[in-house]
């Protein structure tokens, strides 16, 4: 039995996928179909990979994404296009203005490309674990509110599009703070943020720990903005029999999906789905399918 028949209606239900490892396998292409409504582009949209080449966009492989969801009736979300972790090394020697102009070029052009792609996360990644502003080159260049300068260029590029803001460990109270700062910023200054990509990638055994998320997503939810769990993996490291790990896992993510469903979450994205395509070495099982799937 496949996925697909038991999403609800009300969720689209995902996998980040990379794209060497997507493209070149056509049996997991025929799964991923069968199992899941929406596919998100791990890389390939980000601005590290679709300006690697100097002075130029090479969108190859984000077209090959949706042209293939197009032909399987699946919806992309648009992954993480401005962070500090993906810029490319010629961007680094510019001065500022150019830039700056480098950056929307790139948002812009983007956007425009896939009008199919609604929700986009713009940027993020932005706070330290202590919950200020992470020291980038984006901070440098653009300033300390070079996400919502990011925002303001995507809205204009698209203003049907959903624009969100993505973190991770957002469990830290101190990230959380941030968070809602950010969202207060953007509302008192009229900042288009229409929600927050959660990222949870957590070991089984503290998953439970995620439930007490659900204040944080009220308050998000209370501010009138979207949330959703945009990148999920969850990972074995006990010595535990193979039985008991399975259940473990299963329990995981079944807690995690109970919650995502009462607190209205329309999207649950694992961030990959088999593990033989694992993203991390030191991760066990990570993902809902084994590596012989």
């Amino acid at each position: 039995m496949s996925l697909k028949p038991l999403i609800p209606s009300s969720l689209k239900l995902g996998t980040g996928e990379d794209f060497k490892a997507l493209s070149q396998d056509e049996r997991w292409q025929h799964l991923l179909t069968e199992n899941f409504n929406l596919l998100t582009p791990t890389n390939s949209l980000k601005l590290g990979r679709v300006a690697k080449k100097t002075h130029s966009l090479d969108f190859n492989e984000a077209d090959w994404f949706v042209d293939f969801a197009d032909k399987k009736n699946l919806i992309v979300r648009g992954h993480l296009m401005v962070s500090g972790r993906s810029i490319p090394e010629w961007l680094k020697d510019m001065e500022s203005r150019q830039f700056s102009a480098t950056i929307k070029d790139y948002i812009v052009q983007t956007m425009r490309r896939y009008p199919k792609i609604i929700d986009w996360d713009v940027g993020g990644e932005a706070f330290e674990d202590n919950g200020n502003l992470r020291a980038t080159i984006l901070s440098y260049h653009l300033g300390a509110n070079w996400i919502q300068l990011c925002l303001l260029w995507a809205k204009e590029a698209r203003p049907d599009a959903r624009l969100f803001y993505s973190e991770f460990k957002i469990n830290r109270l101190t990230k959380q703070k941030s968070v809602l700062k950010l969202i207060e910023y953007c509302r008192v200054e009229s900042i288009p943020l229409d929600g927050i990509s959660v990222q949870l990638h957590h070991n089984v055994a503290g998953t439970l720990k995620l439930l007490g998320l659900k204040g944080f997503l009220r308050k998000i939810q209370d501010r009138k903005l979207v949330t959703q769990f945009t990148e999920i993996s969850l990972w074995n490291h006990s010595p535990s029999p193979v039985r008991v790990e399975l259940r473990a896992h299963a329990i995981a993510f079944n807690e995690l999906l109970r919650m995502a469903l009462v607190m209205g979450i329309d999207t649950f994205n694992v961030w990959g789905a088999t593990d033989r395509y694992a993203w991390r070495l030191d991760e066990r099982s990570p993902f809902l399918f084994d590596s012989e799937y």
